[in-house]
């Protein structure tokens, strides 16, 4: 199964959910793995389906008036966006999946949302490796 075909199963099973929480908080930390890994060749295969997941995701997100919508897609796309700079985000206009009327609620959210509406993507990518570059920094002080 593939992650589209997941994904519209599962919003298909949260049509029948009647409450959840959304947790903001990070769960995992991503790290780029090098270009010939199984999972850089997976990341290929799944571009085209994390934009459907992300279509998806904005319609059940209409259909039910979920909370913090706006939130939710700001961070997938992102996620998207510095997940697949490479492999042809940088092309794409993402403000399309934005939610109609959120402007953000941090300066973080606003600064973004511009630079989505501008197609800005690479300062996305110049922060991701500053922040990597310092996370790395730290581990080697810490040790």
């Amino acid at each position: 199964m593939r992650t589209a075909e997941d994904q519209v199963f599962n919003y298909q099973y949260y049509d029948y959910i009647h409450q959840y929480s959304y947790i903001d908080l990070p769960i995992y930390l991503y790290t780029r793995g090098n270009e010939n890994s199984l999972s850089s060749m997976k990341e290929k295969q799944t571009f085209s389906d994390e934009l459907v997941n992300l279509r998806l995701k904005k319609d059940f997100c209409k259909r039910h008036g979920v909370q913090n919508a706006g939130k939710i897609l700001l961070m997938q796309i992102y996620f998207i966006i510095v997940r697949y700079y490479f492999m042809g985000a940088k092309n794409m206009n993402f403000s399309q999946y934005l939610w109609d009327d959120y402007e953000g609620d941090t300066y973080k959210e606003k600064i973004k949302i511009y630079f989505i509406k501008r197609k800005w993507y690479r300062f996305f990518i110049s922060w991701e490796t500053f922040k990597e570059g310092m996370r790395s920094i730290l581990r080697k002080i810490r040790s």
